[in-house]
């Protein structure tokens, strides 16, 4: 689907060469407002010199303060292994718990994250990253809690294409 909307991204200053380039820059934006096909056009003041596309998929799923490293857009029936939970916050346990409730069939699960690394963003965030296993028997909704912070969350049917 084509938008016709354009918008500025980022401005940044062309270095010296980099790993065999001529030059580079370095420079970062705001997250894409919407999922979808993006082209992306490159220009040097004013001449265009490159453009690719890129997809952008669904976000994360956040459930409060933390957030299943899984695009909502890819979550089917499944299992899914050492899947990254990154969560915000100090004083964390070395585990956390995800349990999945599925709303049509009353069914509980849980799941245990381990494997904590700590890290702090340079805005200062004290984030903590746990890896784990878990699974989903089939396509529905389903109640994900992490922490005592719950979100409804549709597991969707594949697309065949």
């Amino acid at each position: 689907m084509k938008t016709g909307v354009k918008e500025h991204l980022a401005t940044t200053v062309i270095s010296g060469g980099m790993y065999g380039a001529d030059g580079h820059a370095m420079t970062s934006f705001k997250p894409f407002t919407f999922s979808g096909e993006y082209n992306l056009e490159f220009m040097a003041g004013n001449k265009k010199v490159g453009e690719f596309s890129i997809y952008v998929m669904e976000p994360y799923i956040t459930i409060g303060d933390s957030t299943l490293m899984i695009s909502q857009e890819v979550l089917y029936a499944g299992f899914y292994e050492d899947t990254a939970m990154e969560v915000e916050g100090e004083n964390l346990p070395p585990e956390i718990e995800l349990e999945i409730y599925d709303l049509e069939n009353a069914d509980v699960s849980t799941f245990t994250f381990k494997d904590k690394t700590d890290y702090t963003t340079t805005d200062g965030k004290k984030i903590s990253i746990y890896k784990g296993d878990f699974d989903l028997k089939k396509s529905g909704k389903y109640r994900f809690t992490i922490l005592n912070k719950s979100e409804t969350v549709e597991v969707r049917k594949p697309i065949s294409k």
